[in-house]
């Protein structure tokens, strides 16, 4: 960041308040691409040189941009730069690529494991299929502009998507590629919860361990009914917030 004037960060004549005006200066050196999304800015020692503030003034500043979305702040870590938290609830089923579009954000996958394996106990029970039968398993980190910001474990019968693992999920939809296969979702039973991140999830998104964390696990089915997919969408608790409407209804 280039220091800015003193005379001009400091003078009195101003009627905003200097912690205000410092925290406009970190937002117009990150709008100005000088500390891109996902980089950590300088120490606090620095940052109070280089504008000339005290670093109570600072952390005030910085404190402001946490809340509005624009940093994030990790202890001991420092202050990285974030895309302010946004992603409506939707009102129909939709996969993470359809919500990126629907929000104007570019999604992409890192793709951890994919791989064929028999149904456990449990996820067969889940799934309502035989312990032991063919289902695939695509674990991917999910970014959103380059911004990892989900942990994406995904668990398909074979039977429902044969050759489901030809698809290149960098960056195509799980959900499109099912339909491709044969078979199309049509509801999902979700339940949703906070727990903080273990030590995968900390890994792969770059998170503190025991970072605050929303996961979302999904029994998804397709239109007559049958669970085709079951899933668990881990997200960075500072980059993703859903939103929601309710409506009194009688």
């Amino acid at each position: 960041m280039t220091r800015p004037p003193s005379d001009a960060l400091l003078a009195s004549d101003r009627p905003d308040p200097l912690w205000s005006r410092v925290a406009g200066t970190i937002m117009a050196a990150v709008e100005a691409g000088r500390y891109p999304l996902g980089t950590r800015l300088p120490p606090e020692r620095e940052l109070c040189e280089q504008l000339e503030v005290s670093r109570v003034t600072l952390r005030r500043a910085l404190a402001h941009l946490v809340e509005a979305g624009a940093l994030t702040s990790h202890q001991g870590r420092g202050w990285f730069v974030s895309r302010p938290q946004r992603a409506d609830w939707p009102s129909s089923l939709e996969s993470f690529s359809e919500t990126a579009e629907r929000l104007g954000l570019a999604a992409s996958s890192t793709v951890v494991e994919a791989a064929r394996e028999a149904a456990s106990l449990d996820d067969a029970e889940a799934l309502g299929i035989a312990p032991g039968t063919a289902v695939y398993r695509i674990r991917r980190i999910r970014h959103l502009d380059g911004v990892p910001t989900a942990l994406d474990t995904a668990l398909v019968p074979e039977a429902a998507a044969p050759g489901l693992l030809e698809h290149d999920f960098t960056s195509e939809s799980l959900y499109r590629a099912m339909q491709a296969r044969g078979t199309t979702v049509h509801r999902a039973e979700s339940v949703l919860e906070s727990r903080p991140a273990d030590a995968a999830a900390s890994e792969a998104l770059q998170l503190s361990r025991g970072a605050p964390m929303l996961v979302i696990r999904q029994l998804v089915h397709d239109e007559r009914g049958r669970p085709v997919l079951l899933s668990l969408v881990e997200y960075a608790g500072d980059r993703y917030r859903l939103r929601t409407t309710f409506t009194k209804g009688g």
